[in-house]
């Protein structure tokens, strides 16, 4: 069964104005809904490459009597379709349940802690939802918990980079580096118009800023700083840049390279990924 992300708001939305409805007028004699609650919580919502994600969500049986089948989608950007996360814990278009016939409880659990790295840049929605036991997801009066929303961006730099960007614009020289087994990304930026300041960033994080004495002899190339992640390929840098002015091999194979263009661009890659970038006036 494969479910689009409009399909399941309009059915969110059904279904929480029909519950209301029972819950402002029930009839005399009609039981009232048995409803749980589940909420997630995200440890961060504004992500770069190498940023720190803990999915975890929350349940509280409210008036509940029975068990739950429990599903987590997730909402990924250009893909019109729901991804389900699977009782194995892979991720599929199907819709199923990642827990069954669960009695729910007062509980905090963990669906997914780890550093992003290679998924698409974009806007993320996480969803959750009790269903009775064993129920179809198409069947609404299964339905018996509100769906839990939880969003967060991934993006090449975050809100703290990008609002200083908007500030200062583009650095005039910039250093990045990415260390891979320690998923760390440490961005250097220098800016030589007053005030002159050194900004250094770990995963899109200010972790400081000091004034520097630095003048420049030439014009300094000021490139964008989003175009250098691990995602970032040769072939990008040569759309963005031109055609390099040297392309070396670094040592006795070609799983290191050197890639440098005229306007002051030195690229490093380690078997296609980017691991250092670095600007300087030409």
């Amino acid at each position: 069964m494969t479910i689009t992300l409009r399909t399941l708001l309009l059915r969110c939305l059904g279904v929480l104005s029909s519950l209301a409805l029972l819950v402002a007028q029930p009839e005399i004699g009609q039981a009232a809904p048995q409803l749980g609650v589940v909420s997630l919580e995200l440890s961060n919502t504004d992500l770069v490459p190498g940023s720190l994600l803990e999915v975890r969500y929350h349940t509280s049986p409210g008036t509940l009597q029975g068990p739950v089948d429990i599903y987590f989608a997730l909402a990924v950007p250009n893909n019109p379709s729901l991804i389900f996360l699977q009782a194995d814990g892979s991720l599929s278009t199907t819709g199923a349940p990642f827990r069954r016939n669960v009695t729910i409880t007062e509980e905090t659990a963990r669906i997914f802690r780890g550093n992003l790295v290679w998924i698409p840049f974009g806007h993320y929605d996480c969803y959750m939802l009790l269903v009775q036991a064993g129920s179809s997801l198409d069947d609404l009066n299964a339905w018996v918990s509100g769906i839990s929303v939880a969003s967060f961006f991934f993006r090449p730099l975050s809100q703290e980079q990008l609002d200083l960007i908007q500030q200062r614009g583009n650095p005039d020289l910039l250093t990045t580096t990415w260390i891979d087994i320690q998923r760390e990304k440490r961005d250097t930026w220098l800016y030589l118009t007053s005030p002159p300041t050194q900004y250094v960033f770990v995963n899109g994080a200010l972790q400081g800023q000091t004034a520097v004495n630095v003048t420049s002899a030439g014009t300094p190339p000021k490139v964008d700083p989003a175009l250098f992640t691990p995602q970032t390929t040769k072939d990008q840098l040569i759309t963005a840049f031109g055609t390099p002015s040297s392309v070396e091999n670094i040592g006795d194979t070609d799983a290191y390279q050197e890639v440098t263009f005229t306007l002051g661009l030195t690229a490093t890659f380690h078997q296609g990924t980017l691991i250092a970038a670095s600007t300087d006036t030409p």
